[in-house]
């Protein structure tokens, strides 16, 4: 429900996309995002400038023209 409302306010407020970053270890979480349609940027970080924890970037497209 709360991904369902935030895509619907995103939506309304005429937003063209909304990205979120996941910890890589996370698959399930990964798995879940991608099941609600978002995708994978290929974009890669660590979580702070001194970690080792990387962290992956998922995008959801709007579509709003």
């Amino acid at each position: 429900m709360l991904i369902t409302n935030a895509l619907a306010f995103l939506h309304k407020t005429k937003q063209e996309c909304f990205s979120l970053w996941v910890n890589a270890c996370h698959v399930g979480v990964i798995q879940f995002y991608e099941a609600q349609g978002f995708r994978r940027t290929g974009a890669t970080s660590t979580l702070r400038p001194t970690s080792n924890l990387k962290i992956v970037e998922l995008v959801y497209e709007l579509g709003v023209t």
